[in-house]
C-alpha cells in the first residue's frame, strides 16, 4: 500500500507540473536550478576530512535525481502540449537544463571533491561494489567532460558542449 501511495503522489505532482502555465514553468525550472546550484556549492565547501560517500557522491546523485524529476515534466510539454507558448517555453527550459547539466559536469570543484573521496581508501573499502562503481563511473563522466585537462582545454570542451546542446534542440 505504501508503494501505491508513493506512486499516486508522484503522479499527482507530475499532473500539477504539466498543468502549469508558461510563466509557472519558467519559475519552477529556474527555482530548481538555483536550489541545485546552492546545494552543490554546499557540497564542494565540505572540508576534505568531512568528505564521505553519503555527503558527496550520494548527495550529488540525489540532487541530480531531484532536478531531473522536477524538470522532466516541464520539458515533456515541448513535445505534447497543444499550447504553442508552453511548447516554446518547454524547449527553452530544456535548453537551459542541458546547459546547467554541462555546468555541473564541468565544475572542477565537484570533480575535485570526488577525487578526494576516491583517494580515501578506508572509506572505499567499506562501500558495496555498486557504490564503488557509481563513484568510478561518475569520475569517468567528469573526465569525459574535460576535467583531467588543462584549464584552457576544459573551457574549449565546455563551450563546444554548450554549443552542441543548443544545436541538438
Amino acid at each position: 500500500m505504501v508503494q501505491t501511495d508513493n506512486v499516486q503522489k508522484k503522479f499527482q505532482a507530475f499532473l500539477e507540473l504539466i498543468n502549469y502555465d508558461a510563466q509557472q514553468m519558467v519559475t519552477h525550472a529556474r527555482t530548481l536550478i538555483e536550489q541545485t546550484r546552492a546545494a552543490l556549492d554546499r557540497l564542494v565547501s565540505l572540508p576534505e576530512e568531512e568528505i564521505t560517500f553519503q555527503n558527496t557522491m550520494l548527495e550529488l546523485e540525489l540532487l541530480s535525481t531531484e532536478l531531473i524529476t522536477g524538470i522532466l515534466p516541464l520539458t515533456f510539454m515541448a513535445y505534447v502540449s497543444p499550447d504553442p507558448e508552453k511548447r516554446k517555453v518547454a524547449h527553452q527550459i530544456e535548453e537551459e537544463m542541458n546547459k546547467f547539466t554541462i555546468e555541473i559536469m564541468t565544475r572542477k570543484d565537484i570533480y575535485d571533491q570526488l577525487v578526494k573521496l576516491a583517494a580515501k581508501q578506508e572509506e572505499l573499502a567499506q562501500l558495496e561494489e555498486v557504490d564503488k562503481r557509481l563513484l568510478n563511473y561518475t569520475l569517468l563522466q567528469f573526465k569525459r567532460n574535460g576535467m583531467a585537462l588543462d584549464e584552457a582545454t576544459r573551457q574549449q570542451v565546455k563551450q563546444l558542449k554548450e554549443r552542441l546542446a543548443t544545436l541538438e534542440l
